[in-house]
């Protein structure tokens, strides 16, 4: 039986209240967590995990069911490749489709917010990665030339959201057992701008017509054809202007919720779809992260929150340039092979989804005991990359505790069961206290524990040498190898109950 996002978490906030006695076992209160007290609360953990793919958060999703179906990234500079050195995905492996020559917005960045199309012809065309620059095409080629020019992130190259369609259409033909389906196409473009804060891309924003007028543009084309268009996915990338701009959370999952409700009312209006599509979120973490966790603890609330709303993960974990910041080409389209996995599950498998994410936060002497919800148990520690090589470990595994007498520094971390992490304190926890992670003064906003999903890649690793990719790029570990869609640990900040 499906239970709504609020029931759900009226739960989970009962299983936080659960006293020493309830959970422990013992009205007593030692200075340390008992195997049995961790076995006990690692499989209260797992418990909730198993039961997620069945649970219905209460969202009714659009099938992709139109003659053309929609999956629409939009954001600032992540979701649409800014930076990425190099276009990898240069061939359509199925039968989807993009307006224009490649999945970017012609209209120049502080120009008009109305959407059209590279090579300004409104036409489908197969779905492939490009680099765009100034409106115009380039090839991997041309880049490298003229990298004494224009340096390779100048250009916006290979979109997260093409890796995303790709990944979703192989398993929607193969459940069909079909080579291709010209009945129900999947379409999709980016509608965003980079270096935007949300305010402008929501709606009675500067950049919000990009949105609007490109679902008309696609129904106009549609009508034309005596066709019918839909979308299914809104794949939202963004957090990293307001992050630096030090947006209260409040104030984020506010516009949110605006941006949603915009999005649900725009395609309903416009398309006559009777439900609305499924709105993904890719964490801001990394580099651009700041110490208060703002941006990023809205986005994991808003989706906990939310029907119809999912958070992906974390973007971390994804090769990125070695200063941080935007990722590569290699990176944006194994965050994209995210995106696709989340909506095989919720699309073709009929399940719901969360993150590697909290769910009870403990604390008793100077350990912390963290149980976490798992999409693929066991969960492990690991590296990730930034630029060529993997980030250096850390003691505190990106963790910190505050409470009212200070920061509690974190000194070690351990797994102790499938779900749950032990963490051992420099002092004794006190009232007041907050576990973060991921925090930018303690991490640079990278985190180091992941689950162990296995799920194969559609994908592998490329390094192409002559194109816009630096000798960075060129990872011996990772070339030819299928990416990694394991889950990583989100970034947060939430109480620790004291018991």
């Amino acid at each position: 039986m499906h239970v709504a996002g609020s029931t759900l978490l009226r739960r989970l906030k009962m299983l936080r209240r659960l006293d020493a006695f309830d959970f422990f076992g013992s009205t007593k209160v030692p200075t340390s967590f008992m195997a049995t007290d961790i076995a006990r609360h690692d499989g209260r953990a797992l418990d909730i995990a198993a039961l997620t793919p069945s649970r219905i958060d209460g969202a009714v999703l659009q099938q992709p069911c139109a003659h053309y179906n929609l999956v629409t990234a939009a954001g600032q500079s992540f979701h649409h490749g800014e930076a990425a050195g190099a276009a990898l995905s240069v061939t359509q492996p199925y039968d989807n489709k993009m307006v224009g020559q490649s999945i970017h917005n012609g209209t120049t960045r502080y120009g008009s917010d109305a959407w059209k199309p590279i090579g300004d012809t409104f036409a489908l065309q197969p779905l492939v990665a490009a680099n765009v620059r100034g409106g115009a095409v380039y090839s991997n080629a041309q880049v490298a030339a003229n990298l004494g020019t224009w340096p390779a992130y100048k250009y916006l190259g290979e979109a997260g959201v093409v890796a995303a369609a790709n990944a979703w259409r192989g398993r929607y033909l193969a459940r069909r057992s079909l080579a291709t389906d010209p009945d129900h196409l999947f379409v999709s473009n980016g509608v965003g701008r980079g270096g935007t804060s949300i305010t402008a891309l929501i709606p009675g924003g500067a950049v919000w017509g990009r949105f609007t007028s490109y679902c008309a543009q696609m129904k106009a084309l549609a009508d034309r054809e005596g066709k019918t268009v839909g979308m299914s996915a809104y794949l939202w990338d963004q957090g990293q202007a307001d992050s630096s701009g030090h947006m209260t959370k409040a104030a984020y999952k506010e516009h949110l919720a605006t941006l949603r409700s915009g999005v649900n009312e725009v395609v309903a209006s416009t398309f006559r779809q009777p439900n609305p599509p499924a709105f993904l979120l890719s964490q801001m973490a990394g580099v651009y992260t700041t110490n208060d966790l703002a941006i990023s603890q809205a986005q994991l609330e808003f989706a906990r929150e939310t029907p119809g709303v999912y958070l992906i993960g974390p973007d971390y974990q994804y090769t990125d340039a070695i200063s941080g910041g935007h990722l590569r080409a290699n990176g944006y389209r194994n965050q994209g092979l995210q995106y696709g996995k989340v909506l095989y599950r919720l699309f073709e498998l009929g399940q719901n989804w969360r993150p590697l994410e909290p769910l009870a936060i403990y604390g008793r002497g100077k350990e912390v005991l963290v149980t976490l919800h798992v999409p693929a148990p066991p969960i492990v520690f690991d590296l990730p990359y930034r630029g060529a090589a993997q980030v250096a470990d850390q003691a505190d595994k990106g963790f910190l505790v505050t409470d009212a007498a200070g920061a509690n520094p974190v000194l070690s971390v351990a797994i102790v069961g499938r779900a749950t992490l032990r963490l051992v304190l420099a002092r004794d926890v006190v009232g007041g206290a907050s576990l973060w992670h991921g925090r930018n003064d303690i991490s640079a906003g990278h985190g180091f524990v992941r689950d162990s999903d296995a799920m194969p890649a559609s994908d592998a690793y490329e390094y192409i040498a002559d194109s816009g990719m630096p000798a960075e790029d060129n990872i011996p570990a990772l070339v030819g190898k299928p990416y990694s869609l394991a889950n990583w640990l989100c970034g947060f900040v939430e109480p620790i109950m004291l018991v």
